[in-house]
């Protein structure tokens, strides 16, 4: 991409939809559909578009209220040249 004249960009992206869990023992894989909106903006211009969301992930919970979490999500808009894959680890809690 070519930046503005300033050579910054702001990329800002929001994303919603059911997430289906499957298995409730030590390990749950769960997917999720949705949608959401990405707007890019630069010194110069500013455009959005809607997006289709997909991701899917492993839970292994080690303790009573949580383990570790591993997933995958990809992004793609309606319109422009916006496809974006993303690989994410962290910790996760439950109630």
């Amino acid at each position: 991409r070519t930046l503005g004249s300033a050579g910054d960009s702001q990329l800002f992206g929001f994303s919603a939809g059911p997430a289906y869990t499957f298995g409730a023992g030590v390990t749950r894989l769960w997917v999720s559909l949705g949608g959401g909106l990405l707007s890019e903006a630069t010194s110069s211009t500013s455009k959005s578009t809607g997006t289709f969301n997909a991701a899917a992930g492993v839970e292994l919970h080690f303790f009573s209220n949580g383990g570790l979490s591993v997933q995958g999500s990809y992004t793609r808009g309606f319109s422009g040249d916006y496809n974006y894959a993303a690989l994410l680890g962290g910790l996760v809690f439950t109630l």
